[in-house]
């Protein structure tokens, strides 16, 4: 399968849960560079780290895709969007940020809406099949 994706970050507090995506990830080969972070405050500092690098041209044609989990210790993932929202647009039109989380509330799907940075809201787990519905929709 042709690989659509720069890279993947992972935000979840689950280790295992990260893990597990990495696995389904690199089965389908979607990306081989897969970061897992365990907080919102350790993604803000690595796409921080992004921005101020090279390593990145606003003009590349594969996006990075963020799967975020909402509730986590530290710092949540409604908090990572609001200080991710402070990037220049260019640089964060490189990314797709995908909820994926536990929770069922209408009201985090709704919040989810009120973001452009958000494109998508799933369920956790992720599945083989969970991935490729995914990967068809938003890519």
């Amino acid at each position: 399968m042709e690989k659509r994706i720069r890279e993947v970050i992972l935000i979840d507090d689950d280790h295992v849960l990260n893990k597990v995506n990495t696995w389904i990830f690199r089965k389908l080969g979607f990306s081989h560079e897969i970061t897992s972070l365990g907080n919102g405050d350790e993604a803000l500092l690595y796409v921080s780290e992004i921005y101020n690098s090279i390593k990145i041209s606003t003009k590349q044609e594969k996006h990075i895709l963020i799967l975020l989990d909402l509730n986590m210790p530290i710092m949540t993932g409604w908090e990572f969007i609001e200080k991710f929202k402070s990037f220049d647009e260019s640089f964060k039109n490189l990314f797709k940020i995908i909820i994926l989380t536990s929770s069922y509330n209408p009201d985090d799907i709704e919040l989810s809406n009120q973001y452009e940075e958000i494109v998508g809201f799933e369920n956790k787990p992720l599945s083989l099949e969970g991935l490729k519905v995914i990967m068809e929709r938003y890519f």
